[in-house]
């Protein structure tokens, strides 16, 4: 394959992942916080989005490193399923099998935990209601990304030789229907049982915010013939300002859905997986292209460490880890989170990173006699 041309990652970008590893946490424990008061507590609660600004980040960061140079040649799709199995699988596959080992070593019930943990580390749990928050519950949403990963290079293709965009999401939501309508026939173990799980949990209801996240790579790059839109320049930081106020809005609005104008799933749905992405998309437009505090501050070598580790404190902020430190050390959520990132940090650089490296340098070596 040849050199990638938009490999380099954007600091900004990077630095931003801790607070979206952040808002997760926040979201999780949330119950810490009532003497902040009922409001943040339901503000807090909504910080499910923060998953939904992950999404959006890889469509943008794996479309800015590979749109170019997808192609459906065997070795470009080896080296980058190499690549995407080197990124998240060795952490993935850790922590989950410690998660099944400890809970085996105390398990006095008909558990069927080895299924479980296949069902896991397969990602196949992502597809069933009944399964999806086992193991680590959070991971639900590498099975959404998992999906992304495999489909972009094909993604990529059509919008570069076809032109087809837009429709590509109509044709994902569609197949969601489509598993539903199936399922419900023929129900097996919680497989895309209701229309919630098909259109909040699994790829097929949240390919918007990948497709967000793609458009915007595309815009910034000019590789497509279908954006004839043009980045206007401004003297203060507009599109960071906008994106915020327009994320504000949007927890705001699904908090009022959700405590003051009477639960609708439509519109949560709707907001969280629609309206949301749009102002993420303004936000990290904002960061790459306009000079601001922010851009500078999640550009530090702090915060490029802070969310090069997120991935990690991710998986452990929900898992046993946690729950360990709050059992044996302490149930101070301050303090948790501390000692959380000082763990993730750990695992990143000592495992992580060169476990990483050691995938990625041998199998290519490897893909490169074989190929």
């Amino acid at each position: 394959m040849p050199a990638e041309k938009y490999n380099n990652d954007i600091p900004s970008l990077t630095g931003v992942r801790f607070v979206l590893g952040t808002m997760v946490f926040l979201l999780h424990y949330s119950g810490s916080f009532f003497f902040l008061g009922n409001f943040s507590v339901g503000v807090f609660s909504q910080f499910y989005l923060g998953v939904n600004m992950f999404f959006v980040l890889s469509g943008f960061v794996i479309c800015y490193k590979y749109y170019e140079y997808a192609v459906t040649k065997r070795h470009f799709l080896l080296n980058y399923y190499l690549k995407r199995f080197s990124r998240i699988y060795p952490v993935f596959f850790m922590l989950t099998g410690i998660t099944y080992l400890v809970w085996a070593m105390g398990n006095d019930t008909n558990r069927p935990l080895f299924r479980e943990w296949l069902l896991n580390i397969s990602f196949i749990k992502g597809f069933s209601d009944k399964y999806f928050l086992s193991g680590i519950g959070p991971s639900w949403s590498l099975s959404v990304e998992e999906v992304f990963y495999f489909f972009s290079p094909f993604i990529f293709i059509l919008i570069k030789k076809k032109n087809i965009f837009f429709s590509q999401i109509i044709f994902w939501w569609l197949i969601g229907g489509l598993l539903l309508a199936f399922f419900s026939y023929i129900p097996f173990e919680g497989f895309f049982e209701n229309s919630y799980f098909v259109y909040f949990v699994t790829f097929f209801g949240r390919c918007f915010e990948f497709y967000c996240g793609i458009f915007l790579a595309i815009l910034i790059m000019g590789k497509s013939d279908f954006i004839r839109l043009k980045i206007p320049s401004f003297s203060f930081p507009f599109f960071t300002i906008a994106g915020i106020f327009w994320i504000i809005a949007g927890i705001l609005l699904l908090y009022y859905n959700e405590y003051a104008w009477g639960y609708s799933l439509t519109k949560k749905v709707l907001l969280s997986n629609i309206f949301f992405p749009i102002g993420v998309s303004l936000f990290y437009l904002g960061l790459i292209k306009e000079k601001s505090v922010l851009q500078k501050l999640f550009s530090t070598k702090a915060f490029q460490l802070l969310g090069k580790s997120s991935y990690a404190f991710y998986l452990l902020h929900a898992g046993i880890i946690a729950s360990g430190i709050e059992k044996y050390i302490t149930q101070n959520v301050f303090l948790l989170f501390v000692l959380l990132q000082l763990v993730s940090m750990f695992i990143f650089l000592l495992f992580e990173k060169p476990v990483n490296k050691w995938i990625r340098n041998n199998g290519t070596k490897f893909l490169g006699r074989h190929t």
